[in-house]
């Protein structure tokens, strides 16, 4: 994310609160009270991880910083209507030790605790994971429909209402938050738009459709594609710093998630793809981080060490190696004295 204010942690993640609110309203709406209780089970399950991690470490502040909740929020997005209640709480709680508590808390993750809890849960639990059944919802999603050849049905796919994850039958809601993201300047379009276009040109060249583009529209819209781009990707700890890197980061994403829907991994090819590219966020920085003029060099890795914790504004770390004229300037002084 870019940060033009010297926000604290939990003003962000209080922003964040609020841009999920339509989503969770989505998953209320369509899927009533199941889909509030198991927002409500994720919810508890990172908190309580959270606080049990943080006795344990006795690092408190990551209980008051609002991590947790979104963590479990956005877990429970990610859940298909009918698993049992304990899945939604097991997930968040997975995704704040492995992802979160075992890497120093706070900023200090690689991989995003919400998507990793799921992917363990998936990995787990694959039958139940993987059956969206609920109700009146079948267990047969937008994207298994098209990849069976059926007609594509577009309208349903934005309005929402179809078989998926509780959380994302829609992406309007999705892309009322990221606006909500990107107004306080949260958010940075430039990660979204260069997933966009790299997957709707892989999905143009080499989808099982050819060169059209209502297919790869519904590919876009099916498989929390859009949220994982717009908002998931958007994570303060997982995102690259520089625009360059931020480009890249999200091409990467986009080819990642197309390369899998074509080998036939619908649903859950977002779930694999972005573990995997939270891993590069770091090492694009190292590659692309520009050097300040008349330095020789800058060492990247001091310059984005503790990038990601916002508890609270610290003044800019120096580099070790000075300018040539500063160096001139320097040895002037000293010999005037």
């Amino acid at each position: 994310m870019i940060i033009h204010a010297p926000l604290l942690t939990r003003e962000i993640m209080g922003i964040v609160l609020i841009a999920l609110v339509p989503m969770c309203g989505t998953a209320l709406y369509f899927f009533g009270l199941q889909g509030g209780l198991l927002i409500l089970s994720a919810l508890a399950g990172a908190i309580a991880a959270e606080l049990l991690t943080d006795l344990i470490t006795r690092r408190f502040h990551c209980m008051a910083d609002g991590t947790a909740a979104v963590t479990g929020i956005i877990t429970g997005l990610l859940m298909p209507p009918g698993v049992p209640l304990w899945m939604p709480a097991a997930a968040a709680a997975a995704g704040i030790v492995v992802a979160k508590a075992l890497f120093g808390g706070t900023g200090k993750n690689l991989l995003n605790p919400a998507m990793t809890g799921k992917l363990i849960m998936l990995l787990a639990f694959q039958g139940v994971m993987r059956d969206y059944s609920y109700a009146e919802f079948g267990s047969i999603t937008p994207l298994t429909s098209l990849a069976e050849g059926n007609p594509i049905a577009i309208r349903d796919m934005i309005v929402g209402g179809t078989s998926g994850c509780i959380g994302l039958s829609s992406p309007i809601p999705v892309l009322i938050g990221a606006l909500v993201l990107m107004a306080v300047g949260i958010a940075d379009i430039m990660i979204p738009l260069a997933a966009i276009i790299l997957f709707s040109g892989i999905m143009l060249l080499f989808g099982s459709h050819g060169a059209d583009p209502l297919y790869v529209l519904a590919e876009m819209l099916g498989g929390g594609f859009l949220f994982a781009a717009f908002i998931m990707l958007q994570d303060t700890a997982t995102s690259p710093v520089s625009r360059r890197a931020k480009f890249l980061y999200g091409a990467l994403f986009g080819i990642a998630v197309a390369v899998l829907r074509i080998l036939g991994i619908k649903e859950n090819a977002v779930t694999f793809a972005l573990p995997a590219v939270n891993l590069l966020a770091r090492p694009l920085d190292e590659m692309m981080m520009p050097q300040p003029f008349g330095t020789k060099r800058v060492r990247s890795r001091r310059v984005l060490r503790g990038r990601k914790n916002a508890q609270m504004p610290e003044e800019p770390e120096e580099t070790e190696e000075e300018s040539d004229f500063e160096a001139e300037e320097n040895e002037h002084e000293v010999r005037e004295t």
